[in-house]
C-alpha cells in the first residue's frame, strides 16, 4: 500500500527532541507559540537522523531504533523522579500527539520517552511512569538504556540535531542558545548547578 503524500515527507526523521528540564510553572507562563516558526523548525528535523542506538522497552525488552520501523520519532528525555514535571510534559505530549496522529494516521510516528537518570530509570521505573501518567498505549514506547549508550546519544543529539536548548526554572528561562554553547560553555550559575548533575 502506498504511503500518503504527506506522511511519506516524514519517512525517517526526527520530529521533535524535548527534555524534562523545566519546573512546575513551564506551560501556564510559557509565551504563545509561534505557530510558523514551531512548522519551520519540525520540517527542518525531518532529514536529520539519530544512530542506530540500543534500548530495553518498559516490559523488559530490547530494541534498537531501526525496529522502529523507519518512522519519524519524537523523542522525549525524562527523570522519573522528577515526577510532577515530567510526567506533566509526558501527558501534555500524550494529548498533542492524539492530535497529531489523528491529522496524520495512527502509524505516522512514534513518541519514544527514554529515561535519563540510567541508575533509577529501570524498564520497571519507565513502565510506571506510563501508566500513572495515562500515557501506556500503542504509539508510545518507554524505554531505559546504559549510560555509554545515553552518553553517545546525548552528544549525537546536541551537536547534529538540536537547533536550541533553554533551560527554565520556576517557569522563565534561565539560559538559551545553541546547544554547544549552553551545555559546554554556560553562562548562569543555576545552569551550571543543573548541569553539574546531568551531564556527568
Amino acid at each position: 500500500m502506498r504511503a500518503h503524500p504527506r506522511r511519506q515527507t516524514l519517512q525517517g526523521g526526527l520530529l521533535a527532541i524535548l527534555a524534562c528540564v523545566t519546573s512546575a510553572g513551564a506551560f501556564a507562563q510559557a509565551a504563545a507559540p509561534d505557530n510558523d516558526a514551531a512548522l519551520a523548525t519540525s520540517q527542518a528535523a525531518i532529514t536529520r537522523q539519530l544512530g542506530d542506538y540500543p534500548f530495553v522497552d518498559q516490559h523488559g525488552k530490547s530494541f534498537r531504533l531501526s525496529d522502529l520501523g523507519g518512522k519519524p520519532v519524537v523523542l522525549s528525555l525524562v527523570y522519573t523522579s522528577c515526577y510532577p514535571v515530567c510526567s506533566g510534559l509526558t501527558v501534555h505530549l500524550r494529548d498533542v500527539s492524539k492530535v497529531a496522529w489523528k491529522a496524520l494516521g495512527p502509524d505516522s510516528f512514534t513518541v519514544l520517552t527514554v529515561g535519563f537518570d540510567t541508575p533509577n530509570d529501570t524498564p520497571e521505573r519507565m513502565c510506571l511512569f506510563a501508566q500513572d501518567g495515562g500515557v501506556d498505549m500503542p504509539g508510545c514506547d518507554f524505554a531505559s538504556t546504559d549510560a555509554a549508550t545515553l552518553e553517545r546519544q546525548r552528544d549525537h543529539v546536541r551537536r547534529h540535531v538540536a537547533d536550541g536548548v533553554a533551560l527554565m526554572d520556576g517557569g522563565v528561562i534561565v539560559e538559551q542558545g545553541p546547544p554547544r554553547e549552553v551545555l559546554e560553555h554556560p553562562k548562569e550559575e543555576r545552569t551550571k548547578v543543573f548541569l553539574s548533575k546531568v551531564l556527568v
